[in-house]
């Protein structure tokens, strides 16, 4: 999801990336479950849910995504992948 999300070597897609995102976290991938979040949040690839984002976000920092808790206090913030 993070190479497709930021070009790296394939095409830029957002949204194909938040389809990686949201597969990765149905399984259980606590840095999917982030990116699936802040694509939430941010409405990147995605229609916009900031509360659903937030929520998502707040699990996967508790699943162990250090991603997750970085972006849950500035949720606006470029993601640092």
């Amino acid at each position: 999801g993070r190479v497709t999300m930021m070009g790296l070597g394939v095409e830029k897609d957002p949204v194909k990336a938040n389809g990686y995102f949201s597969q990765a976290c149905d399984l259980g991938q606590a840095d999917g479950c982030a990116g699936y979040g802040i694509s939430l949040y941010q409405g990147t690839g995605v229609v916009r849910d900031a509360d659903r984002g937030l929520v998502i976000l707040e699990q996967a920092c508790q699943a162990g995504s250090q991603i997750a808790c970085k972006m849950r206090l500035d949720p606006d913030a470029k993601p640092e992948w």
